[in-house]
């Protein structure tokens, strides 16, 4: 599937498709670019404030607990559906 021209290739966390509430890969390119780009801006932030953790003598271990207890703390957001 389309991947957002801004991301490296490297970026493991990045999906090849992103899957629709249906099951079914999105084929919008506006969509698909903008939630890479949020994906990458978020890898971006945490991967800062992991270094700042472990600089400032934070578990690695337990950082990534923390960092994973965010994203599983996610709660779904009402807005209406971004529309191609």
């Amino acid at each position: 599937m389309f991947l957002s021209k801004t991301l490296p290739d490297n970026h493991s966390f990045t999906p090849v498709q992103w899957i629709g509430r249906d099951g079914v890969p999105l084929e919008c390119e506006e969509k698909i670019s903008l939630l890479n780009d949020n994906l990458l801006e978020i890898q971006e932030l945490c991967q800062q404030a992991f270094a700042d953790a472990l600089q400032m003598g934070c578990s690695e271990e337990f950082m990534r607990i923390v960092l994973q207890n965010m994203v599983d703390s996610l709660k779904r957001n009402s807005r209406r559906p971004f529309s191609c």
